[in-house]
């Protein structure tokens, strides 16, 4: 879906131009405009436009990649705070309009405190002895969270989230995944999250991403 999304960026800007005329200047420019209002699908797009180019070259049709040297403009976005009543927003729509497992995601976001890239790598086989066992990917931090961990501010607990997420679809090893059974990406949540939220939240200009549940998390349980 992402790389769809993105050759539809390409397609629209460039299309109309023959391969060996785009120069640097056109690509930074179109790049800029995408970032503007969405850096993360910027990021996607120039690095799918690079991989394009690439390709152009081991076919000889360019002598030079002309967005080789783009780059995406180092501006540091201060996003809003996710509230608790825009994640009750966020999780209806999910619930109506999405797949199956983006709802699962949220409460498990939302419980847990974890990263995407933990989120994801969450297997049935890591609750032995009463407790959800992670090993953090960016820290490489062992933690053990008590499946009776609760969240007042959703009614739930770590086990109810973890019985929630058994039998959505087929396949059981992780407790995330396809409709397939298969295991989901770390881009695919943060894209379910953006859609999700832009269609139940009205928008703003640096609307929060799916690293807000960790925020929100955080400041849940301390208030509890």
């Amino acid at each position: 879906i992402n790389r769809r999304n993105s050759l539809a960026h390409i397609l629209a800007d460039l299309g109309e131009c023959t391969i060996g005329s785009i120069r640097p200047h056109e690509i930074a420019a179109f790049i800029n405009k995408i970032h503007a209002a969405r850096p993360q699908t910027a990021k996607r797009v120039l690095i799918e436009i690079k991989d394009c180019f690439n390709e152009a070259l081991i076919y000889g049709w360019l002598l030079r990649n002309p967005a080789l040297g783009v780059k995406i403009p180092a501006v540091r976005v201060q996003r809003q705070r996710l509230t608790i009543d825009q994640w009750w927003e966020i999780l209806g729509y999910s619930i109506e309009h999405m797949p199956p497992w983006v709802q699962r995601m949220l409460a498990l976001a939302l419980i847990t405190g974890q990263r995407r890239g933990d989120l994801v790598k969450m297997r049935f086989s890591d609750v032995w002895d009463d407790h959800l066992h992670i090993e953090q990917a960016k820290t490489g931090t062992r933690i053990a969270l008590p499946l009776a961990l609760r969240m007042d501010a959703i009614d739930l607990t770590l086990q109810d989230v973890i019985e929630d997420c058994r039998n959505y679809t087929t396949g059981s090893e992780f407790l995330l995944r396809k409709h397939d059974g298969c295991q989901l990406g770390d881009a695919s949540l943060s894209a379910r999250f953006e859609i999700a939220r832009e269609g139940a939240l009205a928008p703003v200009e640096h609307p929060p991403s799916l690293h807000e549940c960790r925020s929100l998390s955080e400041r849940l349980y301390r208030k509890q």
